[in-house]
């Protein structure tokens, strides 16, 4: 079984970092939102790819 770094990014609007987090968390839980992409890569390797639980699966360049 692999390793992966997995990213999930999304931007919010806040008072504060705590604030931001809460509202990413909020998000993250909420089975209607449309926040389901992730951005995945091996350990191992420098190349990722875009996981979109709405639409498909995409290759995308380095690790950022």
């Amino acid at each position: 079984m692999a390793t992966y770094y997995v990213k999930w990014k999304i931007e919010v609007e806040a008072e504060s970092a705590l604030e931001a987090a809460l509202e990413a968390r909020r998000i993250q839980l909420d089975p209607n939102s449309s926040a389901v992409v992730y951005e995945c890569r091996k350990t191992t390797s420098a190349i990722c790819e875009y996981i979109d639980f709405l639409k498909r699966i995409e290759l995308c360049g380095a690790f950022k």
